[in-house]
């Protein structure tokens, strides 16, 4: 009698199987990093936030107080101090425009009908005080219109901003934050305060 023939094992359903669990495997892993990377890109962000905020605000309150420090200084010398001061401060005016800016991203209406955006303003701001009270004696009056306004407009940039405490951020209070709240809102009010004034640059004498 022959000898019965055993058929012959296909291997193709097993690897086909063992394909399909490898491809499945790595898929999610990728997916996994995938999330793992996008939930640290906001942990950073929101981070950011946080530190451009805190430094918005301490540029606020420092030119307020040297833009009063301006108006009582009587001579050259007192002033060209209080100007040093004022200059630190706008080591971060660009904290303050990146600020500005994730507020009106995250608000997703763009700030609109502006005279100015953040950059400008600082930058005028800046340059102006730079050309004035450079000389001895009182300031003259065309000086002293200007840091009055400049005072008027600081002071409510500064009081606009005093709700900001970020303080030390975890990573779920950075993921909180990037995602909205009152600081956008802030952001807002911040950017219509400077463009309530009709012109932020200083033109001397008429």
């Amino acid at each position: 009698m022959e000898q019965q023939q055993q058929p012959k094992r296909s291997f193709f359903v097993p690897a086909l199987l063992l394909l399909i669990v490898i491809s499945v495997t790595v898929n999610v892993i990728l997916y996994s990093k995938s999330i793992s990377r996008a939930q640290e890109d906001r942990v950073q962000r929101g981070l950011a936030i946080a530190s451009m905020g805190n430094n918005a605000k301490l540029h606020f309150q420092s030119v307020h107080a040297g833009v009063q420090a301006l108006l009582a200084g009587s001579d050259m010398a007192s002033r060209l101090a209080a100007k040093s001061e004022v200059s630190a401060a706008f080591h971060h005016a660009a904290d303050v425009a990146s600020f500005l800016h994730e507020a009106e991203t995250t608000s997703g209406q763009p700030f609109t009908a502006a005279k100015r955006d953040a950059a400008t303003f600082t930058s005028q701001v800046e340059l102006s005080l730079q050309q004035l009270g450079n000389h001895e004696g009182a300031l003259n009056e065309a000086e002293r219109r200007y840091l009055q306004q400049l005072d008027a407009v600081y002071a409510k940039l500064k009081e606009a901003s005093d709700p900001i405490d970020f303080g030390e951020v975890t990573k779920p209070a950075a993921m909180t934050i990037q995602a909205g709240g009152t600081w956008v809102e802030i952001g807002t009010k911040l950017f219509e305060i400077m463009n309530e004034p009709e012109n932020v640059v200083f033109k001397g004498e008429k």
